[in-house]
């Protein structure tokens, strides 16, 4: 099965590296573990609408690492309160 994350994932990803490029990424990641693949999760490659024909992985996770400035918890809610319509 050949897959990708979500291009607009990848972006916020370069977007987190750029503006906290000290930040740990022990977390990070994008295809779910096989403890993912046991349930629906984002994190599983579905069929989407990729123009690429490509299986897509729509979630990502990110490290928390408040002590460098990537409170997660904060960039959540800011996230959440954009109500950014490709954010679910």
């Amino acid at each position: 099965m050949t897959w990708r994350v979500a291009r607009s994932l990848e972006t916020l990803r370069q977007q987190f590296n750029t503006a906290f490029p000290q930040r740990s990424k022990e977390s990070d990641g994008g295809i779910g573990d096989t403890n993912h693949q046991n349930r629906t999760s984002d994190h599983n490659p579905w069929v989407g609408p990729a123009a690429d024909g490509l299986m897509l992985v729509t979630a990502r996770d990110f490290t928390h690492d408040p002590d460098v400035g990537m409170d997660i918890d904060r960039l959540t809610d800011e996230l959440a309160a954009s109500r950014d319509n490709r954010i679910k």
